[in-house]
């Protein structure tokens, strides 16, 4: 028999009807979405990083030692870094060099250095869309726009997403393994969770701090068990499993460098600040709260690495008091207990960590919208507490949201500008960019005519310089000044730059020195290696069009 085909009307029509007010909510969000992603064009895709001091790779030695290990990847295979002629570990993991990988491969050489900004450009756009997507699936659809506009307009995700950073990456991997947690647990099913663990684990690979997420796979144990205590210890096995497998690549370079899977590049490079005690530790959360307390009220000076690739703030005291009021709404569940559990860890983690910045709290900045979406979902909701109290909580929450996507209130750029917003100085910033020097002095010696592979000294950071030159060279520092004397494993200085340039001159190889400025090089001339009968000598002279003036070591004109 077919199916019987009801012709009669529900018994509550009201009930499968749509308010008006949702109806706005929705729409109003569709608009948000369209202009977060506006934003975020204007703001970051737009940014032409080889227009940009973006390519001088700072801050040092993060950036270039990323990009020196995709370099190496790509060319050998290896991860590794090179000053002059030795093959030296790098202090950090592989994980956001392998990210850069499809873009360094698919831009041209001379546009090789924009391909960690072109990572970063990329996993934000995919972080917004995934977020809205998410949102929208999952029944949030009147908020969904509002909170991945939230999301575009932290000044923080703004500069990281047109950064050479790692930290937007990991945050990326963090707020995915969320969303699949999240779906598992409403859904109660082990395949997204199995996902998420994934997911965490290679994001050990990018930044080590991530671990302290590691708790939001409790959820596992929080789903139903549908069969023996045995199945259910086994599926909880298997998520952790599946984690442990995922974090293995870091732990496999470690044991393959240094002989030991826990021992990473920075007990080899900066021994000081690792050990029990010394990385994590409770004097650092005094500090870290200071520097916190500092960007909410909108009282820290100076120069930071924020003002790299922004305007100097992370995040707006207005977001701030969004996301407590968010968090304060959330409703006791199974995903607020694992991720509170997940968030509380890291939270520490990062108070007792030894580096203080506030970018490495980003993950929690990037979680933070998820947890507004409640509040804003409530501006389509009958009032349950009174419709006053109501109607001033929902004014008071579309004030803090349109303050937070403004950018108000705040304070931008180097000197700092106080009367201004963070979204309008966002927007601006592409056009206020000009090519970095590094990369303009190198590419002028390299076009320069009779120049040849061989020996180069430069107090420019010889990773970078090695990392960009071609087959044959071999870039070093002059003397000590360098940034890679904080081991007693490795060792240079002046006599190792002499030995250096000697082979080099015993081999018939050109050997040159790279200074910025004329009165650079002026100084450098008494640090350089000497060799009797020979002397340094201006090879390109200081241009006022092209910066940079690189000397020669040639015979010395009375032995010719």
């Amino acid at each position: 028999m077919s199916p019987q085909v009801s012709n009669s009307a529900p018994a509550n029509p009201s009930a499968c009807a749509v308010s008006p007010a949702r109806r706005w909510l929705v729409a109003g969000s569709w608009t948000a979405f369209v202009v977060a992603l506006l934003f975020y064009a204007g703001s970051v895709l737009r940014v032409d990083p080889m227009r940009t001091e973006l390519t001088n790779l700072d801050p040092r030695p993060d950036a270039v030692e990323y990009f020196a290990l995709a370099r190496s990847l790509l060319s050998t295979g290896a991860a590794e870094i090179r000053i002059g002629d030795e093959i030296l570990p790098s202090r950090y993991p592989v994980g956001f060099p392998v990210l850069m990988l499809p873009w360094l491969a698919a831009l041209p050489e001379a546009q090789a250095l924009a391909a960690p900004v072109r990572t970063n450009q990329t996993l934000g756009l995919l972080l917004l869309v995934v977020v809205f997507a998410w949102l929208h699936r999952n029944g949030r659809s009147g908020s969904a726009g509002f909170v991945v506009l939230l999301l575009a307009t932290i000044p923080a995700f703004t500069a990281l997403a047109r950064s050479t950073h790692s930290d937007l990456s990991g945050a990326v991997f963090v707020v995915f393994a969320f969303l699949l947690i999240a779906g598992g647990l409403r859904t109660n099913r082990s395949g997204p969770i199995f996902l998420a663990a994934a997911l965490l684990g290679l994001a050990l690979n990018i930044r080590l701090q991530l671990i302290f997420f590691a708790p939001v796979l409790l959820a596992m144990a929080l789903l139903p068990r549908t069969g023996s205590w045995a199945g259910w210890f086994a599926r909880c096995a298997a998520c952790l499993a599946v984690y442990l497998v995922c974090t293995l690549p870091t732990f496999i370079l470690n044991f393959a460098t240094f002989g030991h899977p826990l021992e990473t590049g920075y007990h080899f490079w900066v021994p000081g600040a690792t050990g029990a005690g010394r990385t994590f530790n409770l004097q650092f959360v005094a500090p870290n709260l200071r520097l916190l307390w500092q960007e909410f009220t909108l009282t820290w000076s100076g120069f930071r690495s924020a003002n790299l690739s922004g305007g100097g703030a992370y995040f707006l005291p207005t977001f701030i008091v969004l996301a407590v009021l968010g968090a304060l709404r959330l409703r006791p569940s199974r995903l607020l207990l694992c991720g509170g559990l997940a968030v509380g860890v890291f939270s520490i983690g990062a108070l007792t960590y030894f580096f203080l910045d506030v970018r490495l709290y980003f993950p929690l900045l990037a979680l933070a919208p998820l947890a507004m979406s409640g509040l804003i979902e409530d501006w389509a909701r009958p009032p349950t507490l009174g419709a006053r109290f109501a109607r001033a909580k929902n004014v008071v929450v579309a004030a803090l949201v349109a303050l937070s996507v403004v950018g108000v209130p705040s304070i931008a750029g180097y000197p700092d500008l106080r009367f201004t917003t963070q979204s309008l100085h966002a927007l601006r910033w592409p056009t206020k960019r000009y090519p970095g020097w590094n990369e303009r002095i190198l590419t002028r010696f390299l076009h320069a005519p009779e120049v040849a592979p061989g020996v180069v000294l430069s107090d420019l950071s010889p990773v970078y310089l090695n990392a960009l030159l071609p087959a044959g060279y071999a870039a070093a520092p002059v003397d000590e000044r360098h940034d890679y004397q904080g081991t007693p494993r490795w060792h240079y200085d002046g006599h190792s730059a002499a030995r250096l340039v000697q082979a080099a001159w015993q081999k018939h190889q050109p050997i040159y020195a790279i200074a910025l400025t004329q009165a650079e090089a002026e100084s450098l001339i008494a640090r350089l290696p000497r060799i009797d009968g020979t002397e340094w000598r201006v090879f390109l002279p200081a241009d006022p069009l092209a910066p940079g003036v690189v000397l020669r070591l040639s015979r010395s004109r009375a032995d010719e």
